[in-house]
């Protein structure tokens, strides 16, 4: 299992307590990845090449669910550092992703739910920063352990800490969905909707958007 953590090259108050929060959660071993940043996306016209991965410039603007220009360079800088992670994984092993900010609300979490994430998981998510509860009488407080998103009642709106099964999938996916979106709209409109995914309830680890301020404004 590879463990990646996405992390912008000027984040020290972040990477400073990085390990302290990670091995808290039951994480001792892991790569960092320097974050793609906004000043990077607004630097090209075109969106580069990430081994055949190509997102025209003009195709991102346009898009109506970002119509904030700072805030849609922002999730474009997130979904390809996200993306290019994942392109650049063994096909073959399972990869956690991790962004700097998270933090987890109990002792060795990861490290005692890994090895009991369902056969059929697709993906699995511990960071639980924001789910959306479609189905109102559905709540956490009647869940506990792995839950199986079912995406008529839940959507998780959150990639601060979670698993991929099948990157070979995921990286087949990416090359053939051209059209510009957002990781987290990407995973909830595809893969949940597609794979069984599934999330730990209750919540295991949040972002700390109080302490570390979001990039995306």
């Amino acid at each position: 299992m590879d463990i990646v953590v996405i992390s912008q090259k000027n984040a020290k108050d972040r990477r400073k307590t990085l390990d302290e929060r990670l091995e808290y959660g039951g994480i001792t071993k892991y790569t960092i990845f320097d974050a793609i940043t906004s000043k990077d996306v607004e630097t090209y016209d075109r969106m580069w090449d990430y081994e055949n991965i190509i997102y025209p410039f003009g195709v991102w603007k346009h898009d109506p669910r970002l119509k904030n220009k700072r805030k849609n360079t922002s999730r474009i800088a997130c979904y390809l550092s996200h993306s290019t992670v994942i392109n650049r994984a063994d096909p073959f092993q399972k990869l956690v992703i991790i962004e700097d900010d998270i933090y987890f609300k109990k002792q060795d979490i990861f490290e005692t739910t890994v090895g009991f994430v369902p056969e059929d998981c697709f993906m699995a998510f511990w960071d639980c920063t924001h789910i959306e509860y479609l189905d109102k009488n559905w709540n956490t407080y009647k869940t506990s352990g792995w839950y199986k998103i079912d995406p008529t009642k839940v959507r998780v709106w959150c990639a601060g800490c979670y698993l991929i099964n099948d990157v070979a999938t995921v990286k087949s996916v990416l090359k053939e969905k051209k059209e510009a979106r957002v990781w987290d709209k990407c995973l909830i409109d595809y893969f949940q909707k597609n794979y069984p995914c599934y999330v730990w309830l209750a919540p295991s680890c949040l972002q700390d958007r109080e302490t570390f301020e979001s990039g995306i404004k």
